[in-house]
């Protein structure tokens, strides 16, 4: 799932790879067309890259009532640095 959001003092947006993983509890998993909204969401948000990831591991280890859950998200090249952003954990 791609993710296009705006960082500080940026004019163009970052674009980036979402990797979720997550065990359900409770019977409970992600619809794909609200993580659509979700993600588009955060385009006009001015975050950091970092603050992106904690917030939607944050975000969706509290909806689904779950403590293994994992985003990694992968970030386009900008300024010839490549940004890797992991969250949370499995085990």
């Amino acid at each position: 799932m791609s993710l296009a959001q705006s960082v500080h003092s940026a004019v163009f947006p970052d674009l980036a790879y979402e990797k979720i993983e997550y065990y359900p509890t409770g019977g409970k998993c992600i619809e794909l067309k609200s993580l659509k909204y979700y993600f588009v969401s955060f385009r006009n948000v001015g975050i950091y890259q970092e603050g992106a990831t904690k917030r939607i591991y944050l975000d969706l280890k509290q909806v689904l009532n779950s403590n293994k859950v994992k985003v990694t998200t992968v970030y386009n090249t900008r300024g010839g640095f490549d940004t890797t952003c992991v969250e949370g954990k499995l085990d």
